[in-house]
């Protein structure tokens, strides 16, 4: 049966659903762009030369563009293959009318799209099974009616190690497209190709009032600032809060000035703007509230699909302010088991979305006091560890939160060395900053300063050259609690 044939055989609704789960889904795009024969939508020119497009730009690049990207990339391909005006037109308005059209029935819509996908295949093997079958060639139709009959299904391709070995090095070159760097340099530094893989989650843990927020704000910021498109969900802070950390961020003026200041504040907003450090302009920083307990997982994939309808983006990074304040979704009799699987539900949407997720959560009541948390204090249940690719531990002792000093403890990592701690001098009352790698730490004497007395204080603190000690190098950095 031919590819048009197929495809007359089901409803435009369908057609129209089929490629907006292609646009929409990374990872079973992923999966099933390579086994879509390139005349699959030929049924409309206008379709036509959307996916082909769409397939080569994925071919070429192993990835989702965005949807400005791949408007630019459509005009490149039209002018490449002489295609008239008047249809890259009507392929941009379909394109528009794509991304707005939610599917309401995403799953039915997956499963008709991989059979359609399977059932084009196999016709083709079959129609060149009597050739095989004549010239004797039985394994080479076994193993295209296998591909052929696995060919829609979601899956991971088995890639061999030692094959392709300088196209595979040449594609990491551009990490851009496979992680996200938090901001934090000695993290980043910390991290295989210096950031967390997209389609990760990373969680950072702390007692009550020892800055989750703080820092996961700082880091959205500084996320924002490098040009990844991001999204803050909050369901403890309000929208205006949240913003006015931001502005304290990028202004340097303190969280009680910052009504006061508005036309500084202002300013310094719109000099990050038109100056961006490394000539990187920011890219779009989407701030939502709900309230504690009112969203659960299934919202926060709304949340996303509606950036995708109505703003045409998709996001870099996700933050989600936080997890143990989320509606636990599913009939589950165990706690435990529904923190577990919502974990999971999570990180399934960074995969989907092919973008990372940054949450928190509380310590249980064992960690409130003590200097050096791990992961067996988390709240609640240890079992929402297992599912997340990055665990920091925000550490400190008595002298240290005297001083405004802070440790991040990678307590878990799939990307980097466990049990590295990472050096934070913090003002919360500017919500500035500063991280130091172990060995800057122990150039700089941080816990010689006295701690932060003013709140209006928006310079940078200095800090003294470390007197040499006679006892071991790291005496002094052994608890933690923030």
């Amino acid at each position: 049966m031919a590819t048009t044939q197929l495809l007359n055989t089901l409803s435009a609704s369908f057609r129209k659903d089929a490629f907006s789960l292609l646009l929409s889904d990374a990872l079973y795009c992923k999966s099933v762009i390579d086994s879509i024969p390139d005349d699959f939508f030929d049924y409309s020119p206008e379709y036509s030369v959307l996916f082909r497009a769409y397939k080569e730009f994925f071919g070429k690049y192993r990835n989702r563009p965005k949807i400005t990207q791949l408007k630019s990339y459509i005009a490149k391909y039209a002018q490449k293959t002489n295609i008239d005006d008047e249809v890259v037109e009507d392929v941009l308005d379909l394109l528009d009318g794509l991304v707005k059209h939610k599917n309401s029935a995403p799953a039915y819509t997956k499963d008709s799209l991989s059979n359609a996908i399977i059932v084009h295949n196999l016709n083709e093997v079959l129609s060149q099974a009597k050739g095989c079958i004549d010239d004797g060639e039985f394994d080479m139709l076994l193993k295209e009616v296998h591909r052929a009959r696995f060919s829609g299904k979601e899956r991971s391709d088995a890639v061999e190690y030692w094959e392709d070995i300088d196209d595979r090095i040449e594609r990491r070159k551009d990490i851009s497209l496979e992680v996200v760097p938090t901001g934090w340099k000695p993290l980043d530094g910390l991290m295989a190709n210096g950031g967390l893989p997209r389609g990760g989650i990373g969680m950072i843990m702390a007692a009550s009032g020892r800055g989750k927020s703080a820092y996961m704000g700082d880091m959205a910021v500084r996320m924002s600032r490098k040009g990844y498109i991001g999204a803050y969900l909050t369901l403890e802070l309000s929208a205006s809060e949240v913003m006015t950390r931001f502005d304290s961020a990028v202004s340097g003026v303190p969280l009680a000035h910052v009504p006061k200041k508005a036309n500084k504040v202002s300013n310094a907003i719109k000099a990050a703007m038109q100056n961006p450090t490394n000539s990187i302009t920011p890219a779009n920083l989407y701030v939502q509230y709900s309230p504690t307990k009112s969203i659960g997982i299934g919202d926060i994939e709304s949340f996303i699909d509606d950036l995708r309808i109505k703003e045409g983006i998709s996001l870099d990074f996700l933050v989600v302010d936080y997890f143990d304040l989320l509606k636990m979704e599913g009939s589950y009799t165990d706690r435990t088991v529904a923190l577990e699987e919502n974990m999971e539900m999570l990180r399934g949407i960074a995969g989907k979305n092919n973008m990372v997720i940054w949450t928190a959560s509380q310590t249980n009541r064992g960690g409130v006091n003590k200097e050096d948390v791990d992961m067996g204090d988390i709240a609640s249940s240890y079992a929402k560890v297992f599912p997340m690719d990055m665990l920091l531990i925000v550490n400190q002792t008595k002298e240290e939160r005297e001083n405004g000093i802070f440790r991040l403890k990678i307590e878990k990592s799939r990307s980097s060395v466990a049990g590295t701690e990472i050096w934070v001098k913090g003002d919360f009352s500017t919500m500035k900053f500063e991280f130091f790698t172990e060995e800057e730490a122990e150039d700089l004497d941080l816990t010689s300063n006295s701690p932060i007395s003013s709140a209006s204080s928006v310079t940078a603190p200095s800090y003294k050259k470390k007197k040499k000690r006679s006892g071991p190098a790291n005496s002094f950095m052994g608890s933690s609690n923030a």
